[in-house]
């Protein structure tokens, strides 16, 4: 009888503290939480995909609490510079949001072995998130 070999892929991140830009700005981190198969780069804030497979995403972005006026915190997650989803979080939609306020999305896709996964054009970090603000994914299952 074979040997069965474990199939895994999958990161836990939090405390965005960046944009990059090449094009499109991404959302670094600076915390691992958990992170098996080396697939994504806290530097670059991106997943690059080694197992071509449908993954699940998920993004949580927590709205930073201020004495001042913080009124949203938003970002878009790409697949290969292409939008899949929005996620923001307004809670007042006027000028007084003064206290935190968190918002989750997630997607299941499929990616293919090279493909890029990360959160860009979001708000300022440093100003309108969170730290414990995160970005989860996972290899649900292989492709044949």
């Amino acid at each position: 009888m074979g040997k069965i070999v474990a199939t895994v892929s999958a990161f836990s991140v939090y405390n965005p503290y960046n944009r990059t830009s090449d094009g499109v700005s991404r959302l670094t981190f600076s915390s691992i939480i958990y992170q098996h198969g080396n697939d994504f780069d806290l530097s670059s804030g991106t997943y690059k995909c080694s197992i071509p497979g449908t993954y699940y995403f998920a993004a949580t972005l927590v709205k930073k609490r201020s004495s001042s006026r913080v009124d949203l915190v938003d970002c878009d997650l790409y697949k290969n510079r292409n939008k899949l989803i929005i996620i923001k979080v307004d809670p007042t939609d006027n000028d007084t949001d003064k206290g935190s306020a968190a918002i989750s999305q997630s997607v299941v896709i499929n990616l293919d072995k090279g493909d890029n996964v990360y959160l860009g054009s979001c708000s300022d970090p440093s100003t309108r998130m969170e730290y414990w603000s995160s970005f989860t994914g996972f290899l649900l299952y292989p492709d044949d």
